[in-house]
């Protein structure tokens, strides 16, 4: 089990998604934003991966040139004061470890020990001191053994050293050997990565011991998958669960709405159950603002910056118009929750969002699903886009439309 201030997640009884984007390893951009002190990219990303599901997020601000100590506990603080999800506390720097621990609220996953004698004696006693679930990773000073029973003894060693440390429970997988003996009521699943130097004979040879112990076999990503799988099959293997997750760092959209055309026309529905259409807007400037989800983080907060910025956007003869795909009841309770002061409309067949430009396919850690691309619209009295905002700033949305007139 794993915990923020608000949420509890339980690892074992059905798949937990964790969201590894706010990691630095091969995204210039995002090695840019720590350089720069930007918190707010790294929250971003935050709120894409909770829209997009995700239950935990993985927190690795690692860069050599940086203080990796202060920044992984700032952003850790930021974080948590906006998104309530239990975190992954991502690094190899004991001292930057212990840093974010003492301060986190709640119970984090670490990530990671290995059964290296040096990391089992820098994490075990901060995970018996502050507490939390930690991940054990199956190679020791020689790298990651070429054999499946090379892994699983390092697996031993780890769990081992975690019982002398009184922390066994807090180990983030139940492993036995399979040639030594196996527990099938203490394994939750047996996972085959691809890895550097992976066969498939290495692969296939395990096989057997989980068909034997009818232990659940998890895949991940290989360049012999589907040998693997038809192999599998062929032998009497059920595959239980196949998880395939290839990230992918951006999504290349190509709006249908272009600044200067005409708005198109849409009918709809507000919190309320009112219909409201393109020609009742006419005669005043609108923002209609898209976004995913109702009372997730980064549309409360974009949601929450246009209430508090209503007063000087009506000054400058606006009315605001937020579109999602959520119920009126939805809409409703995010009114009341946050004390909304504007409409929302119900876009349920996402007819509106359709008409925009903004309904598309979307893509996270190698899931695709058809979801809201978070996008406004400033269209002016005659009913003509005036302005679209693709990078919206969920935080200061409101200032951001506002300084574009400027």
């Amino acid at each position: 089990m794993v915990s923020s201030y608000s949420r509890a997640v339980e690892i074992g009884k059905a798949p937990v998604l964790i969201g590894e984007r706010i990691n630095p390893t091969g995204k210039k951009r995002f090695q840019q934003a720590l350089r720069e002190h930007d918190i707010e990219y790294l929250l971003n990303e935050g709120f894409a991966q909770e829209e997009a599901g995700a239950h935990i997020l993985d927190v690795n601000v690692g860069l050599p040139e940086i203080d990796e100590p202060a920044l992984l506990t700032e952003t850790v603080c930021a974080i948590q004061a906006v998104i309530p999800l239990p975190l992954q506390l991502d690094t190899s720097d004991p001292i930057a470890m212990e840093r974010a621990m003492r301060r986190y609220n709640g119970k984090p996953m670490i990530n990671s020990v290995s059964a290296k004698a040096e990391s089992l004696a820098a994490v075990l006693p901060l995970v018996k001191k502050y507490g939390g679930v930690v991940v054990g990773l199956a190679l020791d000073e020689g790298g990651i053994p070429e054999t499946p029973e090379g892994r699983v003894e390092c697996a031993e060693r780890i769990y081992e050293t975690a019982a002398e440390y009184g922390c066994r429970d807090k180990m983030g997988f139940r492993l036995c050997d399979g040639l030594k003996g196996i527990r099938p009521e203490e394994t939750d699943a047996i996972v085959i990565a691809g890895m550097g130097g992976e066969t498939i004979a290495q692969i296939l040879a395990a096989a057997p011991w989980v068909r034997e112990r009818n232990v659940p076999l998890v895949l991940q990503p290989m360049s012999s998958l589907p040998d693997l799988r038809e192999w599998l099959f062929q032998n009497g293997y059920q595959i239980e669960e196949e998880r395939l997750a290839r990230e992918e760092d951006a999504i290349y959209v190509v709006m249908s709405v272009q600044a200067g055309e005409m708005a198109p026309d849409f009918k709809s529905t507000t919190q309320d159950g009112e219909p409201l259409t393109l020609a009742d807007l006419r005669g005043q400037r609108t923002i209609l603002y898209f976004y995913p989800k109702d009372n997730t983080s980064g549309c409360t907060l974009e949601a929450k910056s246009l209430r508090d910025g209503k007063a000087e956007l009506t000054r400058m003869g606006f009315r605001i118009i937020g579109v999602s795909p959520d119920s009126e009841k939805s809409h409703r309770s995010f009114c009341d929750k946050h004390d909304l002061n504007f409409t929302l409309l119900s876009d349920t067949d996402h007819s509106v969002c359709e008409a925009y430009g903004v309904w598309a396919e979307k893509s996270m850690y190698g899931r695709k699903y058809m979801g809201v691309l978070r996008t406004t619209f400033v269209i002016d009295a005659e009913g003509h886009i005036e302005k679209i905002f693709t990078k919206v700033d969920t935080k200061n949305h409101y200032r951001q439309i506002i300084d574009s007139y400027k």
